[in-house]
Parts: C-alpha cells; sequence; structure tokens
C-alpha cells in the first residue's frame, strides 16, 4: 500500500500545533512530558547513556511514563547499568534481566510522583507457537538483550559514549545510518538492536531538548499517536485502500472496513516525509512531535468512538476477538448511544475542524492496525453538568442523592 501526503493540510494543522505548543494553550498547558518527570545526571556524557537505555523501553504498548519510572529507580540503585563500558565488562543478559525485574517488583522502595503511581507491567514470555511467533509485544528477556548488546557496541565502536554517535552530524539521516543494522555502511560493525527510526529518533530528541546535541532536522517519532492524529486529519492518505477480509481471529465487524495494516515501511514513509516538510516550511520538530503525541494521547481516547470494550486484563486471542467499538451507521441510527453527560472534546480540540476520522486504539494494540473509522458529531449542545478544565472536557459530579 502507498501513501499519499497532503501537505497544504500539514500545514495547516503543523502551524496549529506549533502555535499551540509554543503557547503552551488547551491541551497543551501545565503538560509534563515524561523525560522531564525525573532528574537526569548531570554529566553530560552520563546523561546521553542514560536517554539511550530509556529509549529502549519505549516500544510495545507501554504508557511512556512507566518505564521511565523504573529506569530511574534503576539508575540510582544501580549506576553501573548505565556505563556501557561497565556493562560490556562485567554483566550478562541474565544477570541484567534479573536485576530489572527485582527493581520494577521493589514496590515498597518506590517514590514516584502521586499521579503516576502504576507500576510498569512485565509480561512472561509466553512459549512459542508451531509458527515460530510470540504474541508478546514486550518481554523482558528481550529488553535485557538489547540493553548488553547496545553497551558492548557502544564500548565497542564509540568509547563508552553515546555522544559520540552524534560527531559531526547535521542531519538526522546521517546518525541514524551510524546505529541501523540495515545499513550497508555497517557491514561486519556491530549496531543497535530495539532500537528503529521511530525510537532514535525520539532518542535525539530528548538529547536535543535537553541541550546535549546540536539542533538538527530530525523527524516525527511516528508512532500510534502520531499516525492517528495524522490519518485522522487527511494528513496521510493511503492508496489502493482496499475493504478489509479479517480471518477467525479478527474481530467480525472489521470485515469490509477501510483498515491500514502498519509495518516499518508505513512508519519510515511517514517519518521520512516529514523531516523534508517541515525544513521546507518552517515547522520545530521539537514543537510538532510532542504536540502531536500529547493530543493524541490526551483528547482522542475521550471521543465515543475510540473507546471500546470487550478485552479483558489479560489478553487473550478471544479478548483480542471480542473488541467492541461503537461504528458510525450504528451510532448515526442510534443517537440514545451517546452518554447523557458527554465530555465533547471536539469542542476544546484545535484541530476538530480539520479532523473526519475516529481511530481507536484497541485494533492497534491488538493486530498492528489503524481502523479508519468516520467520525460522527456530537449531535447535542455542551451541558450544563460539563465544563472545561485546563483545556479538557470535565464531567461535573452529579450532587444527587
Amino acid at each position: 500500500m502507498k501513501l499519499r501526503f497532503n501537505e497544504e493540510r500539514a500545514v495547516q494543522l503543523f502551524t496549529i500545533l506549533q502555535d499551540f505548543w509554543e503557547r503552551k494553550a488547551s491541551v497543551f498547558e501545565g503538560i509534563k512530558l515524561p523525560q522531564d518527570r525525573w532528574p537526569i545526571p548531570e554529566d553530560p556524557i552520563q546523561a546521553a547513556n542514560y536517554f539511550m537505555y530509556a529509549a529502549i523501553t519505549q516500544r510495545g504498548g507501554v504508557v511512556s511514563e512507566d518505564p521511565f519510572k523504573w529506569v530511574n529507580h534503576l539508575c540510582v540503585k544501580h549506576p553501573d547499568l548505565f556505563d556501557p563500558l561497565a556493562v560490556a565488562s562485567r554483566w550478562m543478559p541474565k544477570k541484567i534481566e534479573e536485576v530489572i525485574k527485582l527493581v520494577v517488583t521493589e514496590r515498597r522502595s518506590w517514590v514516584p510522583e502521586p499521579e503516576q503511581t502504576a507500576l510498569f507491567k512485565l509480561t512472561k514470555p509466553r512459549k512459542k507457537k508451531k509458527s515460530g511467533k510470540n504474541e508478546d509485544l514486550y518481554k523482558l528477556d528481550e529488553f535485557a538483550a538489547s540493553w548488553y548488546h547496545n553497551s558492548v557496541t557502544l564500548a565497542e565502536r564509540w568509547g563508552g559514549n553515546t555522544l559520540n554517535i552524534f560527531a559531526g552530524v547535521t542531519d538526522f539521516e546521517q546518525a541514524y545510518a551510524r546505529i541501523d543494522y540495515k545499513n550497508k555502511i555497517n557491514k561486519g560493525l556491530r549496531s543497535f538492536i530495539g532500537i528503529r527510526r521511530k525510537i532514535f529518533s525520539l532518542f535525539t530528541i530528548w538529547l536535543q531538548e535537553k541541550g546535549l546535541i546540536p539542533v538538527f532536522p530530525a523527524p516525527i517519532p511516528v508512532d500510534f499517536h502520531a499516525q492517528r492524529a495524522l490519518f485522522a486529519t487527511g494528513v496521510v492518505e493511503p492508496e489502493d485502500l482496499q475493504p478489509f477480509q479479517g480471518k477467525k481471529i479478527h474481530p467480525a465487524d472489521f470485515n469490509g472496513r477501510n483498515i491500514v495494516r502498519v509495518t516499518e515501511r508505513i512508519t519510515d514513509t511517514i517519518a521520512l516525509w516529514s523531516q523534508p516538510f517541515m525544513v521546507k516550511h518552517g515547522f520545530s520538530h521539537l514543537a510538532i512531535n510532542p504536540a502531536l503525541w500529547v493530543l493524541s494521547r490526551e483528547l482522542c481516547p475521550r471521543e465515543l468512538q475510540t473507546r471500546s470494550r470487550g478485552r479483558g486484563r489479560k489478553e487473550t486471542r478471544q479478548s483480542r476477538r471480542n473488541i467492541k467499538l461503537l461504528y458510525p451507521e450504528v451510532l448515526e441510527a442510534n443517537p440514545g448511544l451517546w452518554p447523557s453527560r458527554y465530555a465533547d472534546v471536539a469542542r476544546v480540540c484545535p484541530l476538530s475542524h480539520l479532523c473526519s476520522m475516529a481511530i481507536p486504539s484497541a485494533p492497534f494494540y491488538a493486530f498492528g492496525m489503524l481502523l479508519l473509522l468516520r467520525r460522527v458529531m456530537y449531535p447535542h449542545a455542551m451541558l450544563p453538568n460539563v465544563s472545561v478544565v485546563n483545556g479538557l472536557p470535565q464531567n461535573r459530579k452529579n450532587n444527587r442523592k
């Protein structure tokens, strides 16, 4: 499947996002990003290495703040784990795995911020099926292997100093080529694992935000949230999209709908488009990236059509097949399905006039798919029992007994 980009719409979208982000207006008021919630080492080399290890954790269906909590705690308890030279000479993947698991589950020693109390959930690796595939999105043994492998890579190629990766770099792709195991320049050399273009662009932005490396052009880290915002507003459009024909593992309601299967080629295509586009039109990736991420994460899940039912806390094949969503034709035929005290996010979203789709997260995290649903406008006026607090719509408590 090919993608086309509506650059006129992108200019509209990015202009709004950059303006609101720089003014910290609406949903961005008082926002604190995950990388800013916990202290980092004062030494620049140590800080860069800290962020390199933290970057590995930002994969799979995780809440971004959760890994930062235990990475920060791990740095306090085992600072040598954040020194690539020490890891390469004194640690092994199995020991790293044991230490991380102990730190994550050591609840009594945690001092998390009040609003961030949920511990990062570690999943035990499941037995591989006959197909050789493992359904777990996030496995601790793979994470520990990446921690060790990347430490040895840093020790052998860059003297244990992450900043050396960026020496003389004036463009993101120059730096990425140095760590990309698929790039021919790395033939016969160790490169990073567990870090692809999305994670490396996020990592690069962290270093630039903290003034650890120069600010040079970089792409959008194309995660689910960026994809949702860009597809929903028509900035990114799939070409030759065929009605979906599911298998037994998919909900029957998915059949015949517009669905994009997310692959690395899809996310790379968007990323490689975004960097020159932002340079051409004078947009800053240091504003567009967090603005897309925060808006999609904070506002979009509040839309009625993006909410899902039927999935239990324990992820199983059956629970994924039982994903229940409100489809546009159902909602239009039954207006009574709107909650009586619905807090309409479209009234406070700065992009609502550009947005024509509702894209729920459940199909993405269950199947790696973007389900492109036509967005149905809320048919009622804002009710008296709904207010706006810090840029977000809130239901006021019903005081009736």
